[in-house]
């Protein structure tokens, strides 16, 4: 009887950690916008950008601000201050499956333009591709630093 149950607690166990490998990553079930507000986890009020807004990334916006055209079927989501003299941005987009996303990294990390804002240069600027989603961000060292690895835990 002791080995029946052992088996059988045994067989349960490979049951659950196959089930737990190689699916669906929590950052391919959310938004880019879900995305796009969780990324600041963790960053205190001081650290934050002065008058941060969350805005759609649509038609000419979207090319503003991530350098390239607007891809068909995209769902894009940007971060930035009010304030035009402040160096930062983080962008998110979620592109449709048919859409070649490591392509359209590499055209948005060819194109950015850190020096976009008058008298100010993000000290960072980098772009990160999971899935079919795509990270843009423009930042201080440390902010682009906190982003980008809460954008990376989400594909953990």
């Amino acid at each position: 009887m002791k080995k029946i149950i052992a088996a059988l607690l045994c067989g349960l166990l490979l049951l659950t950690l196959a089930a737990c490998g190689g699916g669906e990553k929590v950052g391919d079930t959310m938004s880019a916008e879900e995305i796009l507000n969780g990324l600041y986890e963790g960053a205190g009020e001081d650290e934050l950008p002065m008058g941060l807004m969350t805005v759609l990334a649509e038609g000419e916006m979207f090319e503003y601000f991530f350098f390239i055209p607007e891809v068909a079927g995209a769902e894009a989501w940007v971060s930035e201050p009010g304030v035009s003299s402040i160096a930062h941005s983080v962008g998110v987009i979620r592109l449709p499956e048919d859409a070649d996303a490591e392509d359209v990294a590499a055209q948005i990390e060819a194109n950015m333009n850190p020096n976009k804002w008058l008298c100010v240069t993000a000290e960072k600027a980098e772009v990160i591709c999971h899935g079919q989603t795509i990270l843009l961000v423009m930042s201080s060292n440390d902010l682009a630093d906190l982003v980008i690895a809460n954008f990376d835990a989400l594909w953990e």
